[in-house]
């Protein structure tokens, strides 16, 4: 089981990494429009498919409280997911794709930074040095497209790392945790796509309408299937699988989307680079184990 959630993982990971080809299909839609397209269809299918669970749960004798955990944090999880939800699809249509993937970078670093304020986690000399490596390496590619790079890579890395932190204190599970969070912004969404506040600009036909329902699949997929496997894969495993993700994402916005990495760029990429290598390293370094001999 272990190797098959260990390859499940990964290439949940790749499909992540491979998204902006969907959004990219919706470039023609400001992306306000997608956001709360994206809101309410999330509020749908996750809210199916809890109804489905529950039912199957129940059938079987297994049942369990699927909304155990419930916390007023995710009010502000809500909001803080919606922001990382706006800057991703703005940035993947606006041609910021390679920008977002050094988001990824960048977000489990901070977490860690986060772990020490938040949680009285402990940082090594090692996670120090990657953290300032990546976040220079970041800085400095960021402020490579005249500061709007900057907002990108740091509000992508910012508000994942938040949103991971706030689920970490709220433990509740993550499909729940979804319907919640998108439940709490969907009113709103409602609201502003019926009255008419936001609008998708360009007149758009059938096969536009379809893609924004499905963006409710899109999000939720990836999401079931990690929820599902995570917990048989070495926390340590899935430490490094999670880069996946930007590595791909990388990948595409260079090899696909034509975006240019200048020179300098490719030195603050090969710092990024560096960082992470040593955040992966240190979190596999064996540790000195003191022994209380009497």
């Amino acid at each position: 089981m272990p190797r098959k959630a260990t390859g499940a993982v990964a290439l949940n990971y790749v499909v992540w990494g491979l998204l902006p080809l969907f959004w990219k299909l919706l470039d023609n839609v400001n992306s306000t429009y997608v956001l709360a397209h994206r809101i309410v269809w999330a509020t749908v299918f996750s809210g199916i498919w809890l109804l489905i669970i529950t039912i199957t749960a129940s059938r079987s004798g297994k049942t369990r409280p699927v909304f155990s955990g419930i916390s007023a944090r995710l009010i502000f999880s809500s909001i803080v997911i919606a922001a990382n939800w706006g800057i991703y699809i703005w940035a993947v249509n606006g041609g910021f794709v390679s920008y977002a993937a050094l988001g990824y970078f960048v977000a489990p670093l901070l977490s860690v930074l986060l772990g020490s304020i938040f949680f009285r986690e402990s940082i090594s000399g090692w996670q120090w040095v990657a953290i300032l490596l990546t976040a220079g390496g970041a800085l400095v590619y960021g402020w490579g497209h005249s500061g709007l790079g900057l907002l990108v890579v740091f509000g992508i890395a910012v508000t994942f790392s938040v949103y991971g932190a706030i689920k970490k204190a709220v433990k509740i599970d993550a499909v729940p945790g979804m319907f919640v969070e998108s439940s709490i912004l969907a009113p709103v969404a409602i609201v502003l796509l019926l009255t008419g506040v936001l609008t998708p600009g360009d007149s758009i036909g059938g096969s536009t309408w379809s893609l924004l329902v499905v963006s409710g699949l899109v999000t939720l997929v990836p999401l079931i299937v990690l929820s599902h496997y995570a917990r048989s894969v070495p926390l340590s495993t899935l430490g490094m699988l999670q880069f996946i993700l930007p590595v791909v994402q990388l990948a595409l916005g260079v090899a696909v989307f034509d975006e240019v990495v200048s020179g300098l760029q490719a030195l603050a990429l090969l710092c990024i680079v560096t960082g992470v290598a040593l955040y992966l390293f240190d979190g596999h370094r064996p540790r000195r184990q003191i022994s209380n001999s009497t």
